[in-house]
């Protein structure tokens, strides 16, 4: 069996629940009121392989949008046992970016992990 790519296996991923069309185009609060907003739901993918959290992180996202949830979070650790720069880190941030059902996202406060995890602002339908 051929070794596939962590963003070649994404694209299987990428099919939104709903389309486009269907998301409001609503404002976006501030990012210091998207931070402050409390969290519904969160994961914690330290120690998995870039490949396995990614697409954990992508069927978290669908549930996410699903259900309803504004605000998650992902925890993805800071890297220090990362050779170099913090790969799995870097590799959800990259894919936080390009995946349509996130609106927004930043680093989280230093009491809820600050640069070992991330929130994410959801692209809800009507909301």
């Amino acid at each position: 069996m051929a070794k596939i790519q962590w963003f070649e296996a994404l694209d299987r991923f990428k099919e939104p629940l709903v389309k486009e069309s269907d998301l409001t185009q609503t404002p976006l609060p501030s990012r210091s009121s998207m931070a402050k907003h409390p969290v519904q739901e969160e994961r914690d993918y330290h120690g998995l392989t870039i490949d396995v959290a990614l697409r954990e992180a992508a069927l978290f996202l669908m549930e996410a949008q699903k259900k309803g949830w504004k605000k998650i979070r992902i925890i993805h650790g800071k890297g220090l046992h990362s050779k170099g720069e913090p790969r799995l880190k870097t590799a959800m941030q990259e894919f936080l970016n390009k995946d349509n059902r996130v609106k927004a996202s930043g680093e989280e406060s230093r009491e809820w992990g600050g640069g070992g995890a991330t929130w994410v602002w959801i692209n809800v339908p009507g909301k």
